[in-house]
């Protein structure tokens, strides 16, 4: 997703790093931030690079967690 988006996600499409000047930036993606959604369609086990790849714009859904710090 990196290269589309400008963020690193985990296996859970949890944003784990926002790049500066990338359309994530721009848009307010934050670390943490879990991506459920894209295009008003659940990912449901899906990776939000293989949607991605189908179209060039999208509209996300997000869940937004407080950072937990331990």
């Amino acid at each position: 997703m990196t290269a589309q988006v400008g963020c690193d996600l985990d296996d859970s499409n949890v944003v784990t790093k926002v790049k500066e000047g990338t359309p994530a930036a721009r848009a307010g993606l934050q670390v943490s931030d879990q991506i459920t959604d894209i295009d008003g369609e659940p990912l449901a086990g899906r990776k939000v690079e293989d949607v991605l790849a189908k179209k060039a714009l999208h509209t996300f859904t997000i869940l937004r967690r407080p950072l937990q710090v331990v």
